[in-house]
């Protein structure tokens, strides 16, 4: 993965390794037990809360609602975690990639709305079919609008353009930052960009991320997903 920006942290050593199909399943090696109790346990807190709330004055402002924004921040982590070192087979179907956007516009501009964000599709006049898995790359992008809605510069726009070269797609997710925005390694919180990162290369594709005169991630997805990476990443079928 090409990269014009630091980013540090969990998400950059995550960002390290997600091309790579054996660190990836020497990394479920070492997190797959991990996840698995990280999950008991966000079960029983969950349970707690909801028997706590239930028995108590609830009120917006009330301790609980914290506590519930907190867990939620929790199990989203842990989440995103197990979608990028899982296997992650696909289920390519034939379709367009203006549909998947187009039909994800308009959560997208209610979650950059939020900030006072505005959101701008920008696609061929001509639709080009492909052949991709639509939930894995919907399950990657929804993720970084989430992001990007929750900590991207308020009253900013964000350029969603794409078009069809030869036998790929090119995708790119432009924003301008108020003021440059910070330059630092620690501008990047949560897994957002592994886990796009991590559709992407599942389809055999390439993401970039770059921060200059603004914030740029760039995708390039195969228009027809190679035989090797329908049943999964190559060489990523352990037990």
């Amino acid at each position: 993965m090409n990269r014009g920006a630091v980013v540090e942290g969990l998400a950059g050593s995550l960002l390290d390794i997600v091309e790579d199909p054996v660190r990836i399943g020497s990394l479920h090696e070492v997190l797959r037990e991990y996840c698995h109790e990280c999950r008991n346990i966000l079960n029983s807190m969950k349970l707690s809360l909801y028997l706590a709330r239930r028995s108590a004055a609830s009120t917006c402002h009330d301790p609980w609602c914290q506590l519930e924004s907190d867990y939620r921040i929790i199990e989203r982590l842990i989440d995103q975690l197990q979608i990028i070192c899982r296997p992650m087979p696909l289920a390519p179907m034939t379709t367009t990639l203006g549909d998947v956007l187009e039909e994800r516009r308009p959560a997208w501009a209610r979650w950059l709305a939020r900030r006072g964000r505005t959101l701008e599709l920008v696609g061929p006049k001509k639709a080009t079919r492909g052949v991709f898995d639509p939930i894995r790359l919907t399950q990657g992008l929804d993720a970084l609008a989430a992001w990007r809605s929750e900590r991207g510069a308020p009253g900013t726009a964000v350029r969603v353009e794409w078009r069809a070269r030869c036998d790929h797609f090119h995708l790119t997710w432009d924003e301008i930052e108020s003021d440059g925005g910070p330059k630092d390694g620690g501008w990047c919180d949560g897994l957002a960009l592994p886990l796009v990162a991590r559709v992407i290369a599942a389809h055999g594709g390439s993401f970039e991320v770059s921060r200059r005169e603004n914030l740029r991630f760039r995708m390039r997805l195969p228009r027809e997903v190679h035989p090797e990476h329908r049943g999964g990443d190559p060489a990523m079928m352990w037990r």
